[in-house]
Order: structure tokens, then C-alpha cells, then sequence
């Protein structure tokens, strides 16, 4: 799929999800864009908070693998390190990363001023810190879905990344139903992207930063070893 097609698309997809938050997610708040589903919540809201997911994945999709199909095994012939190639992975996505997430919520704040909605207004403090948990939550999640296209492909990596997060969200579940501890979501951490979930642990937000980039810092490492031991050139026959 060629980067036009897959912007368009998820451009679409992004339309149907902000009209479904403006829509359902009641009282408004800023804050709905990334709100998620609450612990337990409805059904339609887990359908909505994996579709979100799943737009920041798609528009990922196949970032990786060019690299070690075609341009990336040219790069390799011409001597350049695999480290080097590592770095422009990650920067690719960190770039991914930014563009989708800010023109969701560019996008959210038009459709709630053209429809007139008003909410309270979010501590500023409050607001950075739910947005860049929001940010680097996803870019944990898109470095799975990497790691998963060096090993497999793109299309068995999005399923796995998915079930990852699918697996997270159901575990937080379980977990605040039978009044586990809360430091559990540490572990089930896409739970932390969402702030209708976020808002109700006893955790402060310094630590799921720290909990959250270090997974980040974990992944970037497992990624270069991962890469490094590929044979590239045997797979691409």
C-alpha cells in the first residue's frame, strides 16, 4: 500500500472516530479524544478505543518492513550499518507518531467548534501530561509493531500489536473487577493512554512515565538485536 493510500484511509478513519466521540462521549470534554473506555465500560466504547488504536497502527503499517525488503537492503549493499538503518526506523516512527496523533486531536478540536461544544476547561499541567503519556503509549505500541515486521511482516505484525493491546485493556479489566493492585497496569501499560482509566488509579503520573519509557528504551534495544541477526538478504529471495 502506497503512504497516499494509507493517509487517505486513515484519514477516514480518523472522521468516523471523532464524530463517534463528539456523538457518545457525554459530558464533552476536551479530554474525550483520548478518554478511551472506562474499566468495564460499554462495548461500543472498547469498539471505539481499538479503533483508535488501530488507526495509529495502520498508518504505521509497513514502515518497517521497507527496510529490509528493497530500499533496505540496497542501503545494507552500499555499507551502511545496521545500527544507522535502526536510528532511521525509530526517527520514522517518532515522525508517524507525531503526525497522526496531532492531527487527531487538530481535528477533534475543529468538529467540537463547529458543533458548538463546550467543556470545562483542563488543568494545563493535567492536559501536557495526559497528551504526552498518549504519545509515548503509542510510540511503546508502534515499537512493537516494528519489532513484529522484523520477525514476521506487516500484516502479522498489526494482529500482534493489536492483540497486545486487546490483551491490555481486558487485563486491566480483570484486574480492577477482582480489586487488584493497581500497580498491575503498570505492566498492562496501554491502559495508561487513557485518561477515563488514568483518572481513577492511585498512581501518579511520573511514574507511569518512567514505567512507560522504559519499556520504550527496553524495545529500542530488543529492535537492534532483532534486526542485527535477520538475515535480510536470504529472506528477501
Amino acid at each position: 500500500m502506497n503512504v497516499a493510500s494509507k493517509k487517505r484511509w486513515c484519514l477516514v478513519g480518523t472522521l468516523f472516530y471523532i464524530y463517534y466521540v463528539i456523538r457518545n462521549y457525554i459530558p464533552f470534554s476536551y479530554e474525550n479524544v483520548f478518554a478511551g473506555v472506562d474499566y468495564n465500560g460499554q462495548t461500543l466504547f472498547y469498539a471505539s478505543t481499538l479503533y483508535l488504536f488501530g488507526i495509529i497502527i495502520f498508518y504505521g503499517f509497513g514502515n518497517t518492513e521497507k527496510y529490509i525488503e528493497g530500499y533496505g537492503i540496497l542501503e545494507l549493499i552500499r555499507s551502511v550499518k545496521r545500527g544507522l538503518v535502526i536510528r532511521k526506523i525509530i526517527i520514522d516512527q517518532i515522525k508517524n507518531i507525531f503526525q497522526i496523533i496531532t492531527f487527531i486531536i487538530v481535528i477533534f478540536l475543529l468538529f467540537a467548534f463547529l458543533a458548538g461544544k463546550k467543556g470545562e476547561l483542563v488543568p494545563a499541567e493535567k492536559l501536557i501530561s495526559d497528551i504526552g503519556l498518549f504519545y509515548i503509549v503509542a510510540f511503546s505500541i508502534v515499537l512493537w509493531q516494528s519489532i513484529f515486521e522484523i520477525v514476521f511482516d506487516s500484516r502479522i505484525g498489526i494482529l500482534l500489536t493489536m492483540s497486545i493491546i486487546g490483551i491490555h485493556i481486558y487485563a486491566g479489566d480483570f484486574i480492577a473487577a477482582h480489586d487488584g493492585n493497581t500497580y498491575l497496569n503498570l505492566v498492562f501499560y496501554s491502559n495508561l493512554a487513557l485518561t477515563a482509566r488514568t483518572d481513577r488509579l492511585s498512581i501518579s503520573k511520573s511514574w507511569m512515565f518512567v514505567v512507560v519509557v522504559s519499556i520504550c528504551v527496553i524495545q529500542m534495544i530488543l529492535m537492534n538485536l532483532v534486526f542485527r541477526k535477520k538475515d535480510i538478504f536470504s529472506s528477501s529471495e
